[in-house]
């Protein structure tokens, strides 16, 4: 499969298309991880076991141990986005997704097989420490292996892949136990360690380490024997050589006032993206809805929950390419905000009167978490991430990218965590409550702090900062696979 380069090349997009693919199906298997406390919540908490007959013994868990298995792939994500990134630089981008295979395998036999709660936990913090590794691996590689005009439909497929992987846990998690959900969930794993088998290591890395040769050879597996290389490679080469001779800068850099001021703002439309509650609601979705239905129709309000979301997420490029970022932001808090607030009262009206929130209201909880996925998909899901590559300017991006992950990661950490104590000590109305007033904060932070990037370039926006204006050298051709993490949620 060829097409056609604008100069005089032609360029083959079927490895660079399968790439993506393969790698993304790292993604996939995160987007199981994340997405398996779910279904497995109703079944493992005494009280809201689903009737399953799956043969085996049945592991139990108190509310708080249900908590930390929801959580803790969320702290092991944040340390392991980390070292990832070391890892990608030092030993590469394909060794370093060969070395998360095993992990992600035995992190599975681990949670299905586990008899207590200690390996149940070990599991999940594996399976953790996957995610965070892939979802640095794989962006990267695929960023710096595929055309420019693929690159943004190739970049899509991480999270679009990771979207379908929580997808599926949801579906067939009507139908099994958790246990042999977990094993169900192991071909996505074994599919992804076969592609890096086969995917080449990405020529950026190679030339970074001097392995010039193997480079070249490299980028003519990706780009086809009718491609002429060598140009594309001398510019690799150069764009390199700048990136490795500003690196050792970094920290003194980071104490410019104009990109501490873009530290902020990133670190704010992070928090904002997960202090939402979204992913507490995601991962907790089952039991919020056991609260409002029967067995079956519980199931079927989860699934239609995350398939709008997905839906919405396939087009939120698109949108979030041709619209006002800042605007965009500002309107999807309000909806975020009130669509929280209705569900909160829902929730306030089951407690004192029960027979008429039943009656009267039992459409309310799925409307407003409806309304709130689709604002949350379309804005906070993939702009804190698209304003993470265009806010840091070149020589501090890779050290504040890491910091705003690990943030990003910790904090949704530390929301899935506490969402199961808040409704014990606050209840579910005021836990919804909570969530829609921290949206309405993110409101104001976008209304004073966020700049508008749409249509300005790095160094305007580098501008806005407060950087003192001056000449680009050298664009960044890292900073476009920067604005398509869109992460899981």
């Amino acid at each position: 499969m060829d097409i056609g380069d604008t100069s005089q090349n032609h360029v083959r997009v079927s490895t660079q298309i399968f790439t993506a693919i393969a790698a993304s199906m790292g993604a996939m298997g995160a987007g199981t991880i994340l997405g398996f406390s779910a279904p497995a919540g109703p079944q493992l908490v005494p009280g809201n076991t689903t009737a399953l007959s799956n043969g085996t013994s049945h592991l139990t868990l108190t509310p708080m141990e249900y908590s930390w298995v929801s959580s803790i792939p969320n702290l092991a994500a944040a340390i392991s986005s980390v070292v990832a990134g070391a890892a990608i630089n030092r030993l590469g981008r394909r060794t370093s997704m060969r070395l998360l295979v095993l992990p992600f395998v035995l992190g599975w036999l681990l949670v299905g097989l586990a008899d207590r709660f200690s390996l149940l936990l070990l599991g999940r913090i594996l399976q953790g420490f996957c995610v965070g590794g892939v979802f640095v691996a794989a962006p990267t590689l695929i960023g710096e292996v595929t055309s420019p005009h693929i690159r943004g439909i190739c970049g899509a497929s991480t999270p679009l892949l990771a979207a379908s992987g929580m997808l599926y846990v949801y579906a067939i998690g009507v139908l099994i136990s958790w246990r042999w959900l977990a094993l169900a969930s192991l071909p996505f794993t074994i599919l992804f360690g076969i592609g890096t088998l086969i995917f080449r290591e990405s020529p950026v890395f190679l030339l970074g380490k001097r392995r010039d040769k193997e480079a070249l050879e490299a980028l003519r597996w990706y780009r086809g024997s009718m491609y002429d290389c060598d140009k594309e490679i001398v510019n690799i080469k150069n764009n390199v050589q700048f990136n490795q001779s500003t690196k050792s800068s970094s920290l003194q850099e980071l104490k410019q006032p104009w990109n501490r001021r873009a530290l902020i703002v990133s670190l704010g439309l992070m928090a904002g993206q997960q202090l939402c509650g979204v992913n507490a609601i995601l991962f907790n979705a089952n039991s919020i809805f056991q609260l409002t239905s029967t067995q079956y129709c519980r199931e079927f309000k989860c699934n239609l929950l995350f398939l709008t979301k997905d839906i919405v997420r396939l087009d939120s490029p698109t949108l979030v390419i041709s619209s006002l970022k800042r605007m965009l932001l500002m309107s999807s808090s309000c909806f975020m905000g009130v669509a929280l607030a209705g569900v909160g009262a829902y929730f306030y009206c089951k407690e004192k009167d029960p027979e008429y929130a039943t009656n009267s209201l039992s459409w309310l909880p799925l409307t407003g978490l409806m309304v709130f996925m689709v604002a949350f998909a379309v804005s906070y899901g993939p702009i804190p991430w698209v304003m993470m590559g265009e806010l840091f300017s070149g020589d501090v991006r890779d050290l504040c990218s890491s910091i705003a992950a690990c943030f990003n990661w910790s904090l949704s950490f530390i929301v899935t965590l506490t969402f199961v104590p808040m409704q014990e000590a606050l209840g579910a109305a005021w836990t919804y409550w909570v969530f829609g007033i921290v949206c309405l904060l993110s409101l104001v932070f976008c209304m004073f702090l966020v700049p508008e990037t749409k249509g300005r370039t790095l160094e305007e926006v580098a501008v806005l900062m407060g950087k003192p204006q001056q000449q680009t050298q050298l664009a960044d051709e890292n900073s476009e696979m920067d604005q398509i993490k869109s992460l899981l949620f």
